[in-house]
């Protein structure tokens, strides 16, 4: 009983101690593309122990896995080496790919691991398109006769 106390003491603390040096050497473009605070986690994992273990490695750890083939961004593409047009992590840091048109940003945004990196947008993978304006060509349906003073469009 008292080696069974002991193994999991031990077991306790060296997942304590892996999941601090794992949270630590994360990249801060990984914690800003999940929406998370890597200060935070670190306190939580310190201070609360095996829950703070438990929390990180149930929900922040998956997320952090999935980010971390993904190359940090820049907020700006430079000019001479802009990126292709393609799907990329949120400049900001919000937890979504976001399309960059090769020159600008857009707003058109999909949830992370929706889309490929790079590639073209299409419909189905986590946006909805957004739909051009039909041109004016005269009064909508319905509109009552015109009666006025000027002429129609």
């Amino acid at each position: 009983m008292e080696l069974l106390i002991i193994a999991f003491v031990f077991g306790t603390l060296g997942l304590w101690g892996w999941s601090l040096a794992d949270l630590l050497r994360r990249p801060e473009h990984q914690w800003k593309a999940i929406g998370q605070d890597r200060m935070l986690w670190t306190l939580a994992v310190i201070f609360l122990g095996v829950w703070g273990t438990i929390g990180y490695l149930a929900f922040v750890r998956p997320k952090l896995s999935r980010v971390s083939a993904l190359p940090p961004m820049p907020a700006v593409p430079m000019l001479n080496a802009a990126p292709p047009a393609g799907w990329y992590p949120d400049p900001q840091g919000m937890p979504v790919m976001r399309w960059f048109d090769g020159r600008q940003w857009t707003p058109q945004t999909a949830p992370m691991g929706g889309v490929p990196m790079g590639g073209v947008p299409t419909p189905g993978h986590g946006y909805a398109p957004v739909p051009m304006a039909a041109p004016i060509v005269g009064p909508p349906p319905g509109a009552p006769p015109h009666n006025y003073p000027y002429p129609p469009a």
